[in-house]
C-alpha cells in the first residue's frame, strides 16, 4: 500500500508543477527538486544540468521514473545509508535529454539475478512510453543509470543507440550551477 501511495504522491507533485504552468510543461530542475525533496537528507543528493522545460507527457513519465529511481535508493543503494551520495546531470544532445544517476558510497551492490518492480518500471515508461532507453549499470560502487530521452517523440530509436549519446559519468538537495557537460 505505502508503495502506491508513494507513486500517487510522484504523481500529484509533477501534477501540481503542471497545473502551475496551465499544463504547458514542467522546468527539469524543479521536477528533479520535487522529486528528490522527500528524501534529501543533509548534502547527500546533488543534482545540475540545463533548466529546461518538458512537455507534460515527458514530464509525467520522468517523473515517476525518478520515483522508482529514489525509491529504490533509499531502500536498497546509497541513500540508504548516511554515507551514501547521489549525483544526478543531465544535458541535451540534439533533441535527446541525456541524465545520468549515480550512486556511490552506499552498501556493496550486486547486479540483481531479476530485474525488480522498479527497474522494469523504468525501462517500461522511458522505453516504450517515450521511445527512449534506460541503461542500469550495477557497479560494486553503486548503481549507474543512463536515461535517453526523446524530446520530440518521432526522434529515430537509432540515434538513441549512437555511443555519442551517452553522458560521461531549497529542500536539502545541493544544486550544482553549470551544466551537466561542466
Amino acid at each position: 500500500m505505502q508503495a502506491v501511495e508513494g507513486r500517487i504522491s510522484a504523481l500529484a507533485r509533477v501534477h501540481t508543477i503542471l497545473s502551475l504552468s496551465s499544463w504547458q510543461g514542467a522546468e527539469i530542475t524543479k521536477l528533479v527538486d520535487e522529486e528528490l525533496a522527500p528524501y534529501a537528507t543533509g548534502e547527500q543528493i546533488a543534482f545540475s544540468g540545463s533548466n529546461i522545460r518538458l512537455q507534460p507527457a515527458t514530464a509525467q513519465t520522468l517523473a515517476m521514473a525518478l520515483h522508482e529511481l529514489v525509491t529504490n535508493s533509499a531502500k536498497y543503494g546509497a541513500l540508504s545509508t548516511l554515507s551514501g551520495r547521489l549525483t544526478i546531470k543531465w544535458e541535451v544532445e540534439g533533441e535527446i535529454l541525456q541524465m545520468l544517476w549515480e550512486e556511490r558510497n552506499g552498501p556493496l551492490v550486486e547486479k540483481p539475478a531479476s530485474r525488480g518492480f522498479g527497474t522494469r518500471s523504468v525501462i517500461a515508461s522511458i522505453e516504450s512510453q517515450l521511445g527512449g532507453k534506460a541503461l542500469f549499470d550495477w557497479c560494486s560502487e553503486g548503481l549507474i543509470c543512463r536515461l535517453l530521452v526523446p524530446l520530440m517523440r518521432q526522434t529515430a530509436t537509432s540515434e538513441l543507440d549512437d555511443p555519442q549519446n551517452e553522458i560521461a559519468t531549497s529542500n536539502g538537495l545541493k544544486r550544482v550551477s553549470g551544466s551537466a557537460g561542466s
